[in-house]
């Protein structure tokens, strides 16, 4: 295939789903995991900040250059209809199926771009290439799994680093727009996944996160061990954009992530 009839990673980045998965069942629990020995609880986390570095023009500014010089083969997502969810496992199954080999193609072209392009000889030697899938692929502490990593696929799942700890949560349970709500219930579910999510980057040692869910996508920040993260602005499933104006997608946002971690420099904190 020619490179004309190809687009740039940029452009394949800007595709996502017609619509989102929509929840089938009613009078499903709202509370969200708890840990017996109380190892994290929504009281951890002391301040939420905005990743506000998570946005387009940001994006663009920073791996610019890497999306546009990249040439891959299109892979738009289906029109038809995303099959419903009933429980975590099944939005699991979703993101599976919509994002991860998209995703893995991205970032597999992405880094081949690194590795063969002269102009990122300097710029290559900051990266180590990433693969995404399910947590138990990447090392597992004290029984605590993620539900999804990122992590170098050349070492033994038993020693290779969850760089990018991901959490799955329905709608139903969690959701960014519950950060505003004035009601204790809501405010305590919210702070209880973004203290499970972060107990497990301490584990970690990642300064990146991100909890997904059936409607939305939103990346976390840690700044340090006490509770300060940042959180960026929700992307929705069924966002799209074009090369000429391009907008943070789910697949962009998972791709940009998993940059983040693939990076040596940055993605570690202690």
């Amino acid at each position: 295939m020619q490179d004309s009839d190809k687009v740039t990673l940029l452009e394949y980045l800007q595709n996502g789903p017609a619509e989102a998965p929509e929840v089938l069942l009613d009078k499903l629990s709202t509370i969200n995991t708890r840990n017996s020995k109380l190892l994290y609880t929504h009281k951890d986390i002391r301040h939420i900040g905005d990743f506000s570095e998570f946005k387009i023009n940001e994006v663009i500014a920073l791996f610019g250059s890497l999306l546009r010089s990249t040439h891959i083969s299109d892979w738009p997502f289906s029109d038809n209809p995303v099959e419903g969810i009933i429980t975590e496992t099944t939005i699991t199954a979703r993101i599976i199926e919509q994002f991860k080999p998209r995703l893995r193609y991205g970032m597999a072209s992405g880094f081949n771009e690194l590795k063969t392009n002269k102009r990122y000889e300097e710029y290559r030697k900051e990266y180590t290439t990433v693969k995404y899938s399910e947590g138990a692929m990447a090392r597992t502490i004290d029984k605590f799994t993620p539900d999804l990593a990122f992590f170098d696929p050349t070492l033994m799942p038993r020693v290779r680093s969850n760089r990018l700890p991901g959490e799955v949560k329905p709608s139903y349970k969690w959701s960014s727009s519950m950060k505003y709500e004035e009601d204790k219930f809501p405010q305590t579910e919210f702070r209880q996944v973004l203290a499970q999510l972060n107990y497990y980057m301490i584990q970690h040692h990642t300064r990146y996160g991100f909890v997904i869910t059936n409607k939305e996508l939103v990346a976390v920040r840690r700044l340090d061990r006490e509770g300060n993260l940042q959180i960026s602005e929700s992307v929705p499933w069924t966002a799209r954009g074009t090369a000429d104006e391009p907008c943070m997608t789910v697949l962009l946002g998972l791709w940009v992530l998993g940059m983040l971690a693939a990076n040596d420099k940055y993605w570690y904190l202690n």
